[in-house]
């Protein structure tokens, strides 16, 4: 059977003797769990073949540039395909970006998005 995994997503997370490297994928089909860990999440696996589209085709949609301040502050830019409820966030690393997450936007976080909006990086 063939692999239904797009090529440059495989690559994007590694191969290991043409196997993929399961974290990074993992963490890209499944969402947080109340108590811990991760679910499987249809909504975000069935989207995983959009990544590539939103990226390459990020004028389309609301894209923006935030800094994150957790353990260290982290440049993040964020595509978000409202119409599609759809989200893609890449980290600014020192000479690329890297996929950092994707999932689709349920109505609880949409306002939390909003915000990070207004409080966006100013424009060059």
């Amino acid at each position: 059977m063939p692999c239904l995994i797009p090529e440059w997503l495989i690559r994007q997370f590694g191969q290991a003797r043409g196997a993929l490297r399961g974290p990074g994928f993992w963490h890209l089909t499944t969402k947080d769990h109340p108590g811990g860990g991760r679910d499987p999440d249809p909504n975000r696996a069935v989207r995983v073949n959009w990544i590539r589209f939103f990226i390459e085709n990020h004028g389309q949609f609301k894209t923006w540039r935030y800094l994150e301040v957790k353990e260290k502050a982290v440049y993040r830019w964020y595509i978000w395909a409202e119409q599609h409820d759809f989200l893609v966030i890449l980290e600014e690393k020192k000479n690329r970006y890297q996929l950092t997450t994707s999932f689709w936007v349920e109505e609880w976080n949409r306002h939390k998005l909003n915000k990070k909006y207004e409080k966006r990086e100013p424009e060059a």
